[in-house]
């Protein structure tokens, strides 16, 4: 249900001479993004109204590391306009209107790191049930920026290839298949009680263990690429539960490219709280996916350290 995907932050300006015609982030014509970033969540920590748009955001739980430039929080969206009722699902009565001013927001996780002397940060934004917040922030946050330092932001997907490069010789442990289309009458199950679950669990026959490497799972030759591509036909999504050692993630699968965004399950270590994770928990796991992140994106220049360990250096 939550996951994360990952983006890279740059800043594009064609007066600049090299190939790439990217600034350094923490000098954009005298301008610290990090430092921009920094003023435009301060000024929505209460609600903040998209344009002319039905949608609404604010910043909460906000964490801010100056040393190793890094912000973590949670973004509070969604939309109004629209009146309905809020009911309670245990017995179907309605426990409040919902007038067009109200707004029912969702809870997404936020984590940037914009080291120094590179020319692109890293951004976590989270995703639940299928919806982001990536247009939502890059519109507003982009339109701050440019209004100061009058150059755009890009906000692109990091490649596929690069999130997964670490994992690619783990073992694939299991498939799931998201919003799984099945014949069954839905209200045949909700009359008796039930509550039907549209994932479908794919695990292993019993004589094997895992379903190959990972890595084939991209591979057209292979058997696995043909599987996930015959499990994309019977539902809305394919992720894969790989593991590597004795770390485990879950990634989306299926039709991704370099131009796909790679999305990453929370792992079953982040606490939960009424069906939202608990921003501390989150902040961990998050930074250790940052590790890899980092690694593949500054490659021996990465000095990206986990929240945990560095907060035990703290203590020492």
């Amino acid at each position: 249900m939550y996951s994360v995907a990952p983006y890279l932050i740059r800043c594009r300006d064609t007066a600049i001479a090299d190939k790439g015609h990217r600034h350094l982030l923490e000098n954009i014509r005298g301008r610290d993004v990090f430092a921009i970033l920094k003023d435009f969540i301060n000024a929505r920590l209460d609600l903040k109204k998209v344009g002319d748009s039905s949608k609404a955001y604010k910043f909460t739980d906000v964490q801010i590391d100056e040393d190793k430039r890094e912000i973590t929080a949670f973004v509070l969206a969604g939309a109004f306009g629209v009146r309905g009722d809020i009911v309670d699902v245990t017995d179907g009565s309605k426990v409040h209107d919902k007038k067009p001013s109200h707004a029912g927001l969702d809870t997404f996780y936020f984590h940037a790191y914009f080291p120094k002397g590179c020319q692109e940060a890293i951004l976590l934004l989270g995703v639940f049930k299928g919806d982001g917040i990536k247009t939502v922030i890059h519109h507003e946050f982009g339109k701050f920026f440019t209004a100061i330092v009058n150059l755009p932001l890009t906000f692109n997907p990091l490649p596929h290839k690069k999130a997964i490069n670490s994992w690619q010789e783990a073992v694939t442990k299991e498939f799931r298949v998201i919003g799984f289309k099945t014949d069954m009458d839905v209200s045949d199950v909700e009359r008796f009680g039930g509550n039907l679950q549209r994932t479908l669990t794919i695990t292993p026959p019993s004589k094997r263990s895992h379903f190959g490497r990972f890595v084939d799972l991209f591979d057209k030759s292979k058997d696995q690429y043909n599987f996930v591509e015959e499990l994309r036909g019977v539902g809305a999504e394919v992720k894969a539960v790989v593991k590597l050692g004795k770390r485990t993630r879950v990634f989306k699968v299926g039709v991704v490219n370099d131009n796909a965004v790679c999305q990453i399950d929370l792992e079953d270590s982040v606490e939960m709280k009424d069906g939202v994770p608990l921003i501390q928990s989150v902040r961990e796991w998050a930074s250790e996916l940052l590790v890899d992140i980092s690694h593949q994106v500054y490659g021996k220049y990465s000095q990206y350290k986990p929240i945990q360990e560095k907060e035990r250096e703290l203590q020492n």
